[in-house]
């Protein structure tokens, strides 16, 4: 594996706008880059940082928590505020549930927030169980987790930290408390045959922010990580033309 697997990407356009892009929990840059790629060729700056404890075993993932991994995202934001004049956030999975979360806490410096497949709650026992065994487990088998991929593209970890896992239900939590703080325009991206992440989390969000513009657009094809699958050219296109429509601009 070439050393700059897991490395954040960025890249630049010949526009004045930015977007910044969230991979989700224990993934990589690499699992949306497809989709930063297709938006920068439409123009747009992205920016997708490395999460703090991510590209890396569970063990640092456990040494890292959700404080750490929006810390992350939010010195992202500034670094790409000083590129560009205007800025949009996406974020796919947990990428989803930091992107509103940004959303919640700085509304005036971002213009639209675009979630793809986001995970605002799990009600699974694994999920449930992680609040009590992660004293005495300190990590579980990827397989058949919300990570549930090998592919070294989706998640770098094949082990996953329960303190990591119980950390990520406590964020959720607190950032489904106050969905109704994002009065910001929002797409929600959700694909019918998700098979990580329920696409009624998306009708949550959706039910539950205040945007005047709160648009939903459904995957038929796709599963999870729709950049790496069927429609990602959809995607790339109907993203392409929120950012247009909320703000034109010329070369």
């Amino acid at each position: 594996m070439q050393p700059d697997f897991y490395d954040p990407i960025f890249l630049k356009g010949n526009r004045n706008i930015g977007v910044l892009m969230i991979h989700g929990f224990t993934g990589t840059p690499k699992s949306v880059e497809p989709w930063a790629q297709g938006l920068n060729k439409k123009g747009f700056t992205v920016y997708v940082p490395l999460l703090a404890g991510h590209a890396s075993d569970w063990r640092e993932m456990a040494r890292h928590d959700w404080g750490d991994w929006l810390q992350s995202a939010e010195e992202a934001l500034s670094d790409l505020e000083q590129q560009v004049d205007e800025v949009f956030v996406a974020g796919f999975s947990m990428g989803g549930t930091i992107a509103s979360r940004l959303t919640q806490l700085f509304p005036g410096r971002i213009s639209g927030v675009i979630l793809l497949n986001p995970t605002i709650y799990d009600n699974h026992i694994r999920m449930i169980a992680s609040r009590f065994l992660a004293w005495l487990i300190p990590s579980i088998k990827a397989e058949g987790t919300d990570v549930a991929k090998s592919d070294p593209i989706i998640t770098s970890q094949q082990r996953v930290s329960l303190r990591a896992a119980n950390s990520l239900h406590k964020f959720r939590h607190i950032v489904r408390r106050d969905l109704p703080l994002i009065k910001t325009p929002i797409k929600i991206f959700l694909s019918v045959n998700d098979n990580v992440v329920p696409y009624s989390n998306g009708l949550l969000i959706s039910n539950s922010v205040r945007s005047e513009r709160n648009e939903i657009h459904f995957f038929e094809k796709s599963f999870h990580v729709v950049p790496q699958d069927y429609e990602n050219e959809e995607l790339v296109e109907a993203s392409a033309d929120f950012v247009y429509s909320l703000s034109p601009v010329q070369i």
